[in-house]
């Protein structure tokens, strides 16, 4: 599954996916760390 469908199923922006494309040549984990900081930030709040 491509990055971009898996955003569209958890709910994340065109933007923000935008701005994750920019940031590509970081690495994966690093990305993937954020990006489950960033949900559980939307998603786990009360």
């Amino acid at each position: 599954m491509s990055q971009k469908n898996l955003a569209h199923l958890i709910g994340i922006d065109a933007s923000t996916i935008g701005a994750w494309e920019k940031r590509k040549s970081r690495p994966l984990k690093t990305n993937l760390i954020k990006l489950i900081s960033m949900l559980d930030s939307k998603t786990l709040r009360p």
